[in-house]
């Protein structure tokens, strides 16, 4: 049996973007509970509940995408990012591909968030 080479597979862009879509769902997931809980708490107070007073405008929804879209995201950033193969892509290039899929995904992040909340008081 001959002496077989084995060469790295070449990185196809599907192997940029699925690092980098991981971080911005997680990013996005993130910024969206960090603004839906300071508002909560900067805005009222404490809100809701049987005699706490109501909820700003738009929290419950912006809380619950955080949630949803945050833990799907560290899920794929876990799969993706960690667990990929590491012929393909170097784990610092993955996690930097994470980082600006993060910082990338913040702007929209931010514009979702004002729409659903409208201007946040705690500036």
């Amino acid at each position: 049996m001959p002496n077989v080479v084995r060469r790295p597979k070449q990185a196809t862009l599907v192997h940029y973007l699925r690092p980098a879509l991981a971080g911005a769902a997680a990013g996005m997931g993130l910024l969206h509970s960090v603004l839906g809980w300071g508002s909560i708490f900067f805005e009222s107070g404490s809100c809701g509940g049987r005699y706490g007073p109501p909820c700003p405008d738009g929290i419950v929804p912006l809380i619950i995408l955080g949630t949803l879209v945050g833990g799907a995201g560290f899920f794929l950033v876990q799969g993706d990012v960690v667990y990929v193969e590491r012929r393909v892509l170097p784990l610092s290039k993955r996690i930097m591909l994470a980082v600006v899929g993060a910082a990338v995904a913040s702007i929209p992040g931010w514009a979702i968030a004002q729409w659903l909340h409208g201007p946040f008081q705690w500036w």
